[in-house]
C-alpha cells in the first residue's frame, strides 16, 4: 500500500524487487516502482511495477 508522505511516498508491505528502487508517478499520477534488473552481463532492463486492483503488476520493461 502506498501513501503520500512529506518525502514523497511510503510503502507498507512485502515486495519482490531489487533493494534499490525509486517510486515515481507515471503520466497519469499513479505511483510506480522503478528499478534496474540485470539478467546477464549485457541484458539490463528497467522494470516498472504498479499496484493495480489489489496486486503488484509489472507494467513494462525495456532493454537498457
Amino acid at each position: 500500500m502506498f501513501r503520500h508522505a512529506e518525502s514523497g511516498f511510503e510503502y507498507l508491505g512485502s515486495l519482490n524487487a531489487h533493494p534499490s528502487f525509486v517510486v515515481t508517478l507515471d503520466s497519469e499520477g499513479v505511483p510506480t516502482i522503478e528499478y534496474l534488473h540485470r539478467f546477464g552481463a549485457d541484458d539490463v532492463q528497467l522494470k516498472r511495477i504498479q499496484y493495480v486492483d489489489g496486486r503488484f503488476l509489472e507494467v513494462s520493461g525495456r532493454g537498457q
